[in-house]
């Protein structure tokens, strides 16, 4: 059995302008940097062989923080767990979005399949995240992964395992630095915690 731990990064100050991040490279600010802290405690104890970490400084700093407790392992940068790229509408709210780009938002909001403007389609973000999923085969491999990405990417990853439809990514909500274990073995994946946040 294969256990994958998905951690969402710690807070950046686009998070809390509630900006749409995607590929921008933002790093955490000083909250964090805390909950970064946090979650790399919680961790601590858990007999991980690996730590992957998405190539963006958000996810690659609150993966530092949970190899400061597993020194004996080094973090993986893989860019395949990045987010879902925003095109025009990253650095914006969703009012300035709604104000310069209101047929795209509309479209993207009937379907979201449709990308944002200039932005990736979800099909081809699934099928990144498809392939970093893959290397997790055979199943029975006795491992304990540490993934650390982003709300969008983990979702995703949910959506792959678990076999739901890509749309429906965007049905979960991971807050920053949440915890949410998959269980992966022959028959397929299995979630076994969502969204943790008793570290914090």
């Amino acid at each position: 059995m294969t256990r994958l731990i998905l951690v969402r990064h710690g807070e950046t100050s686009w998070n809390i302008e509630h900006r749409f991040q995607g590929s921008s490279d933002i790093p955490l600010n000083e909250k964090g940097l805390e909950q970064a802290d946090a979650v790399g405690q919680k961790l601590a104890d858990l007999p991980l062989t690996r730590i992957v970490s998405s190539d963006l400084s958000r996810a690659y700093q609150t993966a530092t923080a949970v190899s400061n407790h597993h020194p004996q392992l080094s973090i993986e940068k893989d860019g395949r767990i990045q987010e879902i790229g925003f095109g025009k509408w990253e650095g914006l709210n969703y009012a300035q979005i709604q104000e310069q780009f209101p047929d795209d938002l509309k479209a993207w909001e009937d379907d979201i399949l449709t990308p944002p403007t200039e932005g990736e389609p979800v099909l081809d973000f699934l099928d990144r995240i498809a392939d970093f999923g893959g290397q997790f085969k055979p199943y029975q491999k006795d491992e304990v992964v540490a993934v650390v990405g982003h709300g969008g990417s983990m979702q995703m990853l949910l959506c792959h395992f678990l076999k739901l439809p890509p749309e429906a990514f965007w049905r979960f909500r991971m807050m920053n630095t949440a915890v949410t274990e998959i269980r992966l073995y022959e028959a397929g994946g299995m979630l076994h915690r969502f969204n943790d946040t008793s570290h914090l």
